[in-house]
Parts: structure tokens; C-alpha cells; sequence
């Protein structure tokens, strides 16, 4: 149907003003493109925990490999990273809803567990 793809395109066109809107304060030379020492120095400034996987992570966000990230990569990165989230989370609420319930029983008396083979008459 036609509803979800309008609704693919409002999200794209949120996503791509809130992008617009972040993306001065990492394009911090202001050329247009987040180079990757703007990228280091804003996952240092924001994720200190993450600076060792920053060349990975460019490289995840660098498309098409030319060394600089631009609004459309970003946009894109981030689109897939929500969806990837989202597609997770639907499906780990799925498997949870579709897992047998575990009954858990009080444990039978040990007297209860004992046979005649074993001394109680």
C-alpha cells in the first residue's frame, strides 16, 4: 500500500532536518562534510569510551570511502542503524512472546524422594 511508503518519507524527512540541524556542530571546519578528525574529536567530546572503534566507525559512515562523511551518508548511517534497532527489538519481543512459560515448581521434600531401595520403609 501507499501509507507506508508516505510514512518511510516523513521519517526520511525528519530524520534528514534533525541530521541538518546536528551536523554544523560536527562539521566543525564547516566544508560541507565531517572530516575524521571532526568525527574523532565529537566521539571523543561524546562517547570517550568508544575513541578506540572512531577509524571503524568513520568507516561505517564513509559510503562511498572518500574520506569525508556528508549529509547523505549520515542520513543514510543513521536511517540503517534505527531501522537495524528497530527490526531487533521486534523481533527480540517475538521470540520472547513465543518462548513456552517456565513453571517452577516448590522442590519435592527429600523424604518424598527417597524409594524403598534407598532405607525408607
Amino acid at each position: 500500500s501507499m501509507l507506508p511508503k508516505l510514512a518511510d518519507s516523513a521519517n526520511h524527512r525528519h530524520l534528514h532536518n534533525l541530521v541538518r540541524a546536528v551536523f554544523p556542530h560536527v562539521d566543525t571546519e564547516r566544508h560541507g562534510a565531517i572530516t575524521q578528525e571532526d568525527f574523532h574529536a565529537t566521539l571523543l567530546n561524546y562517547c570517550p569510551e568508544k575513541e578506540d572503534l572512531a577509524d571503524q566507525l568513520f568507516e561505517l559512515f564513509d559510503l562511498d570511502g572518500n574520506g569525508s562523511i556528508d549529509i547523505e551518508e549520515l542520513v543514510a548511517t543513521v536511517s540503517s542503524v534505527l531501522r537495524a534497532d528497530a527490526i531487533s527489538t521486534t523481533f527480540s519481543a517475538v521470540v520472547a512472546s513465543s518462548q513456552p512459560r517456565i513453571r517452577t515448581n516448590p522442590p519435592i521434600p527429600v523424604a518424598l524422594r527417597m524409594t524403598n531401595s534407598e532405607g525408607v520403609s
